[in-house]
This record gives C-alpha cells, structure tokens and sequence, in this order.
C-alpha cells in the first residue's frame, strides 16, 4: 500500500540559539555513554603511564649499576566513573594493567626485578587529550592476594589477573625495553682517571 506523505516525520534543524546546547548534550553523552573514542583515550593513558612508571620507579634507583624499566600490559576495558567532587569538570576512569619493572644492565642482564597487577585511578581533562594519576593500589601478597584481587579489579579481569602476567605481554617485554633504551642510548665518555 502507498504511504501517506503527510506520515513522514520531518526533522528540521535546531534554532541557532539552540545549536550550542545541542553540541554540549551531544559532546556529554559521547565522553559519558562509553562510546567515546576509546582508542584515543587509551593512547593518552598508555603515554601517561608510561611516564608515571619511570618517575615513581616503582624499583626505587637502580641499586646494581643498570637501568630500571617498567614495561606494562593495559588491560581492557578503561571504565569511567563519576567524581565524588560534583564541582569537578574532569572525566575519572579506572585503568587496569600488568606493570613489570626490572633493573637490566647494558648487556641486557636482569639484575632485579618485580611483576604485579596495578589498578590507578585517573583524572582526566573534559577532551581527555591528558590524564593524571589520582590514586594507585595494589593487590596485597601472601594468602590475601586473591582477596584483594577481587576486591580491586572488575569481575571481568579477575580470572585475567589471577593468572599472572598477560598472555599479550611477551617475556621479553623487560629485555626488549632495555634493547630499545641502550641502542638508543649515548655511549657512554670514555674514563681516564687512574
């Protein structure tokens, strides 16, 4: 059967008083709704701990004459939470990862070394082009380590992050960051003190 031409919804744009309000609703849903760009999100949260794990050396300074790295495996998913500060324009989100830190000497020796899960909670700019670490939190050792597992990572990670380090985290990870860093490294000037 034809339609009726008067049946059809007819969507006109909005008022240009309006457009503002209509670009901000668009914008908050798009951080809030989860559909955001999460891989542009996750790329500043990659750079960011990065960062974060060479400033804390999570190792303390390298104690056996080497250099200490902090390879990490950011798990999936980052999840966005709401600030406990209603003033707070930022966007919160919780990140998840396998941070491996090792002191390595120029012969890619592993002179020290720790693995552990990590679960940081971050401060994010309203365009989240930069985030901050708010807070950080560990899974306790010992015969509490499953507890607190559960209690500090979602119940989708858990089984994950009770098994050890990720699968998509190479062994290796700790020696080709050492790799990377020494060919890239000056070498170092020539002792001649006797």
């Amino acid at each position: 059967s034809p339609r009726n031409p008067r049946s059809r919804v007819r969507v006109s744009p909005p008022h240009p008083d309006q457009l503002g309000l209509v670009l901000l609703l668009i914008a908050l849903l798009h951080s809030w709704c989860g559909c955001a760009d999460d891989a542009a999100l996750r790329a500043v949260v990659t750079r960011l701990l990065e960062a974060y794990l060479v400033a804390s050396n999570p190792l303390g300074a390298p104690n056996f004459g080497g250099h200490v790295f902090c390879p990490f495996y950011l798990y999936e998913p980052l999840e966005r939470i709401s600030a406990d500060d209603d003033a707070d324009s930022r966007i919160h989100a919780k990140a998840y990862a396998w941070v491996l830190c090792g002191e390595v000497d120029a012969q890619g020796e592993v002179l020290a070394g720790s693995s552990t899960a990590m679960a940081y909670t971050l401060a994010c700019s309203p365009d989240e082009s930069a985030c901050e670490v708010t807070a950080q939190a560990k899974p306790r050792s010992g015969s509490k380590y499953s507890e607190s597992v559960r209690a500090l990572f979602p119940e989708s990670l858990v089984k994950e992050v009770l098994g050890g380090q990720p699968d998509a985290m190479p062994r290796t990870a700790l020696h080709d960051a050492a790799k990377a860093y020494f060919a890239s490294a000056p070498a170092p000037a020539p002792n001649y003190e006797l």
